[in-house]
């Protein structure tokens, strides 16, 4: 998701809402940087590019594709239903957070932690999305990498009241998290 020229990633497991809450965001009027794999460059500041131009929501998230004026929706192999939200133009972006969204239907309130860099390394590892870890040839140079990268951009885990119906507070808490 992009707000300006800032973006925020969301890492997680399939089923950890990471699509609703982008379809959240976009509906609030941030922008689409890319559903599935963004590319991330570490350095000074972290950078980041991303490509696919479509969020496939679940079925209890279909409802989320109407609040998004403007786009279209098609229905998936996997019956998905592919919608193509406003999108951010196809360039880098600064990384400003990393969200590890967990999803809670007991909850009421949206909960933030920041997790230390050190932690949020191990935290990242445990989601398999993360490029290479399984590869013994590029290891030391992704850990070394992604250590790089949770020292520059904060890393939170953020719980959120999960629906439907899904609560108007997640997006602006999201977006509160850029540069914290």
């Amino acid at each position: 998701m992009s707000i300006g020229d800032t973006a925020i990633a969301f890492v997680g497991q399939s089923g950890r809402g990471k699509s609703t809450i982008a379809a959240l965001m976009c509906a609030s009027g941030a922008e689409l940087v890319t559903d599935d794999v963004l590319v991330v460059e570490s350095g000074n500041p972290v950078m980041c590019t991303g490509g696919a131009p479509e969020l496939r929501l679940r079925t209890k998230a279909f409802g989320l594709a109407d609040a998004m004026s403007g786009a279209s929706s098609r229905r998936t192999a996997d019956d998905r239903l592919a919608v193509a939200p406003r999108t951010a133009p196809l360039r880098s972006f600064r990384l400003g957070a990393i969200v590890i969204p967990s999803p809670d239907h007991d909850s009421t309130t949206i909960s933030v932690s920041t997790i230390a860099p050190a932690d949020a390394v191990f935290a990242m590892l445990r989601f398999p999305r993360v490029y290479g870890w399984r590869d013994p040839q590029v290891l030391g140079r992704d850990f070394e990498t992604l250590g790089s990268i949770v020292n520059g951009v904060a890393v939170h885990n953020v719980t959120v009241p999960w629906g439907p119906p899904f609560s108007s507070e997640i997006a602006p808490a999201i977006a509160g998290l850029i540069g914290t």
